[in-house]
């Protein structure tokens, strides 16, 4: 039987570490458990086959960054064209979660199987921020491990609104970037006058 619930608001609060220069995510516990989805260096991307996010028998590993010719609309503003897609594989896909309740009864709650290629991240390239971390609904993410946060599936109705209802393409699926305290710093326009010099030619 699954339970559906619908919230109005979820607010989860946890502590975890992000090691600045790897940009790896260390649980209090001392446990690596993978790259945060928070940004990537879209100049120097981690390379084909490094993890992403493991815990048990299950392993995210990177695939490839490539630009994609696209605008996507978040809750922050729109970013792109151009946006950094990064693909990821299922490298361990075995994903077995149970709840016991009491030293004899065990039950089963998610127990399935996952390979190949997994949910792609969109990222804006020149901050490296995400701005959709989640297009498939499904974010198995370091981050949301570190906190204890084993697997989770997300749909954010306004996103879905757009693109369903209102055929808005330039919304995606699942996590949305909200808001950030990055510093976008704004383009500068900086002129450069041509310079009034003579020609001269040598013979």
């Amino acid at each position: 039987m699954w339970l559906k619930v619908k919230l109005k608001k979820l607010v989860l609060t946890g502590k975890y570490r992000i090691r600045v220069n790897d940009s790896a995510v260390i649980g209090t516990d001392g446990i690596h458990y993978g790259h945060t989805f928070l940004w990537v260096d879209t100049s120097n991307p981690p390379k084909t086959g490094t993890v992403f996010s493991k815990t048990g028998d299950f392993e995210i590993t990177f695939s490839a960054l490539r630009s994609i010719n696209k605008s996507m609309t978040t809750y922050y503003g729109q970013f792109g064209p151009p946006l950094a897609s990064l693909s990821t594989n299922f490298t361990k896909g075995d994903v077995s979660f149970a709840q016991r309740i009491d030293g004899r009864r065990k039950y089963t709650l998610l127990d399935i199987s996952l390979y190949g290629s997994g949910p792609p991240l969109i990222y804006d390239p020149s901050t490296g921020i995400a701005v959709y971390p989640d297009t498939f609904g499904m974010a198995p993410y370091a981050d949301f491990m570190a906190l204890g946060i084993l697997w989770a599936q997300f749909v954010d109705e306004k996103a879905a609104y757009q693109m369903m209802a209102e055929k808005d393409d330039s919304w995606g699926y699942g996590l949305v970037l909200y808001d950030t305290n990055a510093d976008f710093e704004a383009v500068e326009e900086v002129p450069f006058p041509r310079p009034e010099v003579p020609s001269e030619y040598a013979y």
